[in-house]
C-alpha cells in the first residue's frame, strides 16, 4: 500500500493529504516506510 503514495500516484497522495489535513488524517504518513 504505500507505493499508492509515490509514483504516478504522489500528486494524488499529496492531494488527499491536504484534503484530509482538516481532520488531521495524513493516510501516506500512517503507512510504514
Amino acid at each position: 500500500m504505500a507505493e499508492n503514495c509515490r509514483g504516478l500516484n504522489e500528486t494524488f497522495c499529496e492531494w488527499q493529504v491536504q484534503s484530509e489535513i482538516r481532520i488531521r488524517q495524513h493516510p501516506c504518513r500512517s503507512l510504514p516506510d
